[in-house]
C-alpha cells in the first residue's frame, strides 16, 4: 500500500526525533513539537496505520512507536534530504589531509580516523586495490641464489616486495634479463591486465625453460601475497560502545570480533556496487554479527577506475544523511588528492 504525503511525513518526523533521542516516539510529542495541524488522536491513528504495514513497531504497550527496517528503507529510499557539510566540517576534512600527503598508506589511515571523528560511528577504508594499481617498475634481486627478491614500484608511489623461492640456483644476470623483460612488456600495466598477457607473452619470446618457470613463480608469488588483499584501516572502533543499541555485552564482543578479521572486512566492502554511495540496513548485510547494524559504503576512484572503498557501520538507528554526506564528500577528497599525487 503506498503512503499518503502525511503518513510520509509522520515516518519522517518518527525516524528523524528516534535518530536524535533513541527513545520511542509518542503521538502526543509529534502533535505538540511539530506543526503538523491535526490532533493527536489523529497521529495516533496514522502512527496505527504505519504500524500495521510494517513500517513501525511498539516496543511495549504503552510506548511510542518506533522505526522498522522497513521504515528506515522507506526513509532512506524516499524521504532522506540531500544534505550538505557544514564549512567547519570541510575546512576540518581539508586541514587532516595535509598532515597526510606523502604516502598512501597515511592517506588511507588518515581518512578513516576523520570519519570516525566526525560521525559517532566505527569507519573503514580499503587501500587502493594493486590488482587495477599501474606499476611503473619491476625489479628482481637474488638472495642466496634459491631465494629472490620481487619488488615493484606503483604508480601511486608504493614499493612492493615479495621473496620468491625457486627448486633452483639462479644466477644475477638472469633475474636481469628477466627484469628488463618485465619492465619492457608490463610497465604501464595493472595486475590484473599483467595475468590476462603473461601467457601470451610466454609464448611468444620466452623459449628457454628456466625464464619461464621464473615469470610463472613471479606471477604466482603476486597471486599469492598481500599485493592482491586488501588492506582494510579502521577508525573509531571504541564508538560502539557509545552507542545506546549496543550495550549488550555480547552483541558488542561479537561486532568487535568481526572487525578485528581483516578478511571480512574486506569481503563486506567487496560487495558489488553500481552506485557511489550504497546504504545497507540490518539484515540486508550478510555477515550475522551486524545484522543490526547498518552499513554506507562509497567508492573512490583513479582515471575512472575503481580502486578501493570507504565504509561506516553504525546502528540502524543511523544519521544516514550526514554519513552519505560526509562518505561522499571524502571520496571526491581522496581522489583529487591521488590525481595531484600522480601529476
Amino acid at each position: 500500500m503506498k503512503l499518503t504525503s502525511r503518513q510520509g511525513k509522520i515516518l519522517e518526523i518518527i525516524i528523524k526525533d528516534f535518530i536524535n533521542k533513541a527513545e520511542p516516539v509518542s503521538s502526543r510529542t509529534i502533535a505538540k513539537s511539530y506543526n503538523l495541524g491535526i490532533s493527536a488522536a489523529t497521529v495516533r491513528n496514522e502512527m496505527s496505520d504505519l504500524e500495521e504495514m510494517g513500517y513501525l513497531e511498539q516496543p511495549h504497550t504503552s510506548a511510542g512507536r518506533t522505526p522498522t527496517q522497513k521504515g528506515y528503507r522507506f526513509y532512506v529510499d524516499q524521504l532522506m534530504p540531500i544534505k550538505s557539510l557544514t564549512q567547519k566540517e570541510r575546512n576540518y576534512i581539508n586541514t587532516g589531509y595535509q598532515q597526510a600527503l606523502d604516502e598512501i598508506d597515511n592517506i588511507v589511515q588518515q581518512t578513516a580516523k576523520i570519519i570516525s571523528h566526525i560521525i559517532p560511528y566505527t569507519s573503514m577504508v580499503s587501500h587502493p586495490h594493486m590488482k587495477t594499481n599501474k606499476y611503473i617498475h619491476g625489479h628482481l634481486v637474488s638472495l642466496d641464489g634459491f631465494r629472490v627478491l620481487l619488488v615493484l614500484i606503483t604508480e601511486l608511489g608504493t614499493i612492493e616486495k615479495k621473496i620468491l623461492e625457486f627448486p633452483f640456483g639462479i644466477k644475477e644476470e638472469k633475474l636481469d634479463e628477466i627484469s628488463v623483460l618485465l619492465n619492457k612488456y608490463f610497465k604501464g600495466m595493472s595486475l590484473e591486465e599483467i595475468e590476462r598477457y603473461l601467457i601470451s607473452i610466454l609464448d611468444q619470446e620466452i623459449v628457454e625453460q628456466q625464464a619461464a618457470i621464473i615469470m610463472q613463480n613471479i606471477m604466482k608469488g603476486i597471486e599469492e601475497n598481500s599485493f592482491c588483499t586488501e588492506k582494510i584501516y579502521l577508525g573509531g572502533t571504541s564508538n560502539i560502545l557509545d552507542i545506546p543499541e549496543f550495550k549488550d555485552r555480547e552483541k558488542v564482543k561479537k561486532i568487535i570480533r568481526f572487525l578485528e578479521e581483516e578478511h571480512l572486512m574486506a569481503c563486506l566492502l567487496d560487495r558489488e556496487q553500481t552506485n557511489k554511495v550504497i546504504i545497507s540496513i540490518g539484515s540486508e548485510n550478510e555477515s550475522l554479527p551486524i545484522q543490526d547494524c547498518s552499513l554506507v559504503t562509497a567508492t573512490y576512484h583513479l582515471n575512472g577506475q575503481l580502486i578501493g572503498k570507504i565504509g561506516v557501520l553504525g546502528p540502524t538507528r543511523m544519521e544516514y544523511d550526514k554519513v552519505v554526506a560526509v562518505v561522499d564528500y571524502i571520496s571526491t577528497n581522496i581522489e583529487n588528492i591521488l590525481k595531484n599525487i600522480l601529476n
